[in-house]
């Protein structure tokens, strides 16, 4: 199988570190995306992700 590399899956396994049960958790690029839906998104706040650089906004995201 093809291998997954460079840091897309260090940015998943942090979200989903971040979510708890239930939660629907997205980054601010997500979030900016879906500008214009009825998708409503709710800040975690700011945190850094291992093997990531910078600080990165999380959210929770809910339907309106």
């Amino acid at each position: 199988g093809a291998a997954i590399g460079g840091i897309g899956p260090h940015i998943a396994s942090g979200v989903w570190a971040a979510a708890r049960a239930g939660d629907v958790v997205t980054t601010r690029t997500v979030r900016d995306l879906a500008s214009g839906t009825e998708v409503r998104f709710r800040s975690l706040g700011s945190t850094t992700l291992r093997g990531v650089p910078e600080q990165w906004e999380l959210f929770v995201a809910t339907p309106a």
